[in-house]
C-alpha cells in the first residue's frame, strides 16, 4: 500500500508475475520474501495451528519420529540434556534420572517436543505386556513394507521376511504376552528383533498396547495389607505402568500381589 504497488497503474501488469510467484513459494517452501520496488519486500509465511499436547506422565516413553531434528547446540540446555535419553525405551522418570534434570522440566521439554511433532509417546516396553492390531495393519502390506523391514532387523544379519513380521504382528491378540510370542517364533531365529518390531508397530500405529487397569471389588475377603495403600489408585483409571511409575514397584511384583488380593480384579482396554 506504502508503495501503491496495488493500486498504481504501471504495476498492474506485474500482480498477477507476482501473485503467482507467492503462490509457487508458500506451496514448496511454506515462506517467501519477495522484492517490491527498491526499498520494500513482502514476507509471508504459512502458520499451522497445532493443537496443544495431553500432558506427559511419569510413565509416558518419549520417541524420535523426525529423521533430521535441529543441531544439538541449537536446543535450550534442558533439551540439549534431554535429547542423548530420548531412545524409545527410557520412560519419563528414568530419563529424569539419567539427564540429572528436575522432572517437571523433563515434562516440559517433552510436551515442547510433542508440539512440534518432533516425538510421540509410546507405552512402556516390557515382556509382560499384550497388544493387538489395529486396523492399520494392512499398510504394512501397501506403504510400510521397506521401511518395517529394516527397521525390525537385527542388527548386522541379513533382512527379515515380510510374512514373518507380519505373522508375528497378527499373532498379537489379548491374553498372549511379547515372552508368549517370542517363545512360540523366536524372533531372532527370524531375524527380528522383537522390541523393534514393537516399537516400529505402535509408532505406526499397526498394533495397540492392551493396558491393565486394576479395580477394587468390595468383597468380604481379607485385604492383602501389601496392596491397602494402594487401593485408592485401583479405580479403573490408573494402569499398571502407571501405579508402578509412583509406587516404584516392578510390574510383575505388582501383579503378583493384585493375583493374590481377592478383592482386587483388572480390567484391561
Amino acid at each position: 500500500l506504502e508503495s501503491g504497488f496495488l493500486s498504481a497503474e504501471r504495476s498492474q501488469g506485474l500482480i498477477p508475475q507476482f501473485m503467482e510467484k507467492v503462490l509457487h513459494l508458500l506451496n514448496k517452501y511454506g515462506r517467501c520474501s519477495i522484492p517490491v520496488g527498491e526499498s520494500i519486500t513482502v514476507h509471508l509465511k504459512v502458520t499451522v495451528n497445532i493443537s496443544e499436547p495431553p500432558p506427559v506422565l511419569d510413565h509416558d516413553v518419549p520417541i524420535l519420529i523426525r529423521d533430521r531434528v535441529r543441531p544439538h547446540h541449537e536446543w535450550d540446555l534442558t533439551t540439549q540434556q534431554v535429547l542423548p535419553y530420548i531412545d524409545g525405551f527410557n520412560p519419563t522418570c528414568r530419563i529424569a534420572v539419567e539427564a540429572d534434570v528436575e522432572i517437571n522440566l523433563v515434562k516440559s521439554c517433552l510436551q515442547n517436543l510433542l508440539h512440534y511433532n518432533i516425538i510421540k509417546i509410546i507405552p512402556v516396553f516390557q515382556y509382560s505386556n499384550m497388544y493387538t492390531v489395529t486396523s492399520d495393519i494392512k499398510k504394512l502390506y501397501s506403504d510400510l513394507q521397506e521401511q518395517c523391514v529394516l527397521s525390525v532387523a537385527i542388527k548386522g544379519h541379513t533382512l527379515p521376511r515380510l510374512r514373518d513380521i507380519m505373522t508375528l504382528y497378527t499373532s498379537m491378540t489379548n491374553g498372549v504376552t511379547v515372552k508368549d510370542l517370542c517363545c512360540r517364533y523366536n524372533p531372532h531365529g527370524l531375524k527380528i528383533d522383537e522390541k523393534k518390531l514393537i516399537q516400529f508397530g505402535v509408532v505406526k500405529n499397526l498394533i495397540r498396547v492392551l493396558r491393565k487397569y486394576p479395580i477394587v471389588v468390595p468383597s468380604n475377603s481379607e485385604p492383602d495389607p501389601r496392596l491397602r495403600s494402594l487401593y485408592s489408585l485401583f479405580d479403573g483409571l490408573h494402569c499398571l505402568d502407571e501405579i508402578c511409575c509412583k509406587v516404584g514397584i516392578g510390574q510383575s511384583e505388582l501383579e503378583e500381589r493384585i493375583e493374590n488380593d481377592p478383592n482386587v480384579r483388572v480390567c484391561m482396554k
